[in-house]
């Protein structure tokens, strides 16, 4: 996929659905995705993958609305604990 494809479409659907739009489909777009992780731990059918895609657009949607900065400082921050937990 076209990472700048990705960005500007995710970009464009921000502009033209509105914040509050994009806030709300990303909270049920992360409640589908437990739903589906619960009915895997199940042994039960599942579509996971598909949901980790709707999350993944909807983070990107995110990323138009929230600081960058500061979500680039905690993701670098908690993604050294997780290093440092596994040495």
């Amino acid at each position: 996929m076209n990472i700048d494809r990705f960005r500007g479409v995710c970009m464009h659907a921000v502009q033209y659905f509105g914040k509050t739009s994009r806030k709300q489909l990303a909270q049920e777009e992360c409640a589908e995705l437990i739903q589906a992780l619960s009915k895997d731990m199940r042994g039960k059918k599942h579509n996971v993958e598909e949901e980790i895609a709707d999350v993944l657009i909807m983070i990107e949607q995110l990323t138009h609305i929230y600081d960058n900065y500061k979500i680039e400082k905690y993701r670098e921050e908690k993604i050294d604990r997780l290093n440092k937990l596994m040495e």
